[in-house]
């Protein structure tokens, strides 16, 4: 039976996850120039997808994966924001940003890349699930949902801010980047 208590939890940990796909997906929209509602999908299904599969892995593979890797994860996320963020920083500062950077630079690749780098930490919400009596169908689909709808507002809030400020936004959207790496990085450092 879900109750009033299972809801709240299960929305907190949704909007709690989705907290960093908003800032990646700022970053993404300050780059949008066409195809901008298409582009918004885009971001905002892959990383809802990526922030909820990583809690769904989590959660079925257990504790054994989370304690391999717990003690690199968030050196992962700091590398791979890290050197997304440095190349976004890269190009506005060679090209001026100047209107060059389009929705090519945003591939699928790259995209999933930022998904997972975020969510490693989703991966152990999900082992702790275990441990919950969330529901995991209903919270995956919450988790989904939160971070579908911040990405989407993410994104729209970022095309508005690169609109105005077109000749920084991707070294904007770089130092984002960046400094989420170093979030993530000092986070776990001072949990240690």
């Amino acid at each position: 039976m879900i109750t009033f208590t299972t809801i709240i939890s299960m929305l907190m940990l949704g909007i709690g996850l989705s907290m960093d796909s908003l800032a990646l997906s700022v970053s993404c929209g300050l780059q949008a120039t066409e195809n901008k509602k298409q582009m918004a999908l885009k971001v905002g299904f892959i990383f809802a997808f990526v922030q909820a599969s990583t809690p769904l892995l989590g959660y079925f593979l257990g504790s054994f994966f989370a304690e391999q890797i717990a003690f690199i994860d968030h050196w992962i996320a700091f590398g791979l924001l890290g050197f997304i963020g440095g190349h976004m920083l890269k190009e506005g500062i060679v090209h001026n940003n100047g209107g060059e950077c389009e929705e090519k630079d945003l591939t699928l690749l790259v995209l999933f890349t930022m998904g997972i780098a975020t969510s490693i930490d989703a991966l152990a919400a999900g082992i702790s699930l275990i441990a919950t009596d969330l529901p995991i169908l209903w919270t995956i689909i919450i988790i989904f949902g939160a971070t579908l709808g911040f990405s989407l507002f993410g994104y729209s809030f970022g095309n508005k801010l690169g609109t105005l400020f077109q000749s920084r936004a991707e070294i904007f959207g770089g130092i984002v980047l960046i400094g989420l790496g170093i979030k993530i990085l000092i986070e776990h450092l001072l949990l240690m």
